[in-house]
């Protein structure tokens, strides 16, 4: 999650915060989202709003990332209600009715789901329900590496193997 380029296609003026604190150092309507690890493009996206803190916070509604992996169709589109990422720790959090859908056709619907850039990791501990081409499953917890493309599921674990489709 390197360094975020946010593009508005309305800003408002920042109105001060109800606790008294600074309001944030910008706000943004129809914005896009685009990240960096150095110069080559790691997330790229959308939201309906933004706000960026002068803390390095962003925090971005209605939003859809795409974690764009090695080759062009190695895309792996991430969305929900609520973004919110810190660009000095490169951690992303996602938030209301997040589904996840990667290139293979899984698709994971879950509340939460912690984006490390760091380490390439995504991780969530408030279960998690997965369609897969040919399964689904239910799962208490889940991390899923993205160089390696690996899967691991905890918890109480309920997997059902469909028949594929000849």
């Amino acid at each position: 999650m390197g360094c975020f380029l946010a593009f508005g296609s309305a800003c408002t003026p920042p109105q001060g915060q109800a606790d008294g604190s600074a309001p944030p150092a910008v706000v943004m309507h129809g914005v896009r989202l685009r990240s960096f690890e150095g110069e080559t493009p790691s997330l790229e996206g959308q939201a309906r709003s933004a706000t960026y803190e002068r803390t390095g916070e962003l925090t971005a509604a209605e939003a859809t990332i795409r974690v764009l992996g090695k080759t062009p169709g190695d895309v792996t589109v991430v969305t929900a209600r609520e973004l919110e990422g810190h660009l000095g720790t490169r951690q992303l959090v996602a938030t209301g009715d997040v589904v996840v859908r990667n290139p293979s056709g899984m698709v994971a619907r879950t509340p939460r789901v912690a984006y490390d850039a760091v380490q390439q990791t995504a991780r969530g501990s408030e279960g998690v329900q997965v369609q897969g081409p040919d399964y689904r499953l239910s799962a208490e917890r889940f991390l899923i590496s993205l160089p390696d493309g690996q899967f691991t599921f905890e918890g109480s674990v309920h997997t059902v193997l469909e028949a594929a489709d000849d």
